[in-house]
């Protein structure tokens, strides 16, 4: 279990400390700063595969923890994008829901 929470923790920071580290001001690195945002997914999946749902919502807890201060000082004044990374927070917490649910599913089943 250790080494599990640690590698989902060691993901979480990884990919949030480079989403906030990638520049928004030019369009190549605005597509990376993109693409590393969708990332917040996989520690998520892997949480809920390894922890069952607790795991799942724990992990989006955090994450959006560390998401929030992001869109307050980096979009605070794009009203229009503020709505789009709300929207990212709200589909951080349905894969958390999804994911822990259909993995309790397949548990289930497998027993």
């Amino acid at each position: 279990m250790g080494r599990r929470l640690l590698t989902v923790s060691m993901l979480i920071l990884v990919v949030a400390i480079s989403h906030w580290a990638t520049p928004i001001d030019d369009y190549g690195l605005l597509a990376l700063h993109v693409l590393w945002r969708k990332l917040f997914i996989i520690p998520i999946i892997l949480a809920a595969i390894w922890f069952n749902m607790r795991g799942a919502l724990a992990t989006a807890l955090a994450e959006t923890v560390l998401y929030i201060p992001h869109i307050v000082l980096q979009w605070g004044s794009h009203t229009g994008e503020n709505i789009n990374q709300a929207g990212e927070v709200a589909t951080l917490w349905i894969v958390a829901v999804l994911a822990g649910f259909f993995i309790r599913r397949e548990k289930t089943a497998l027993k």
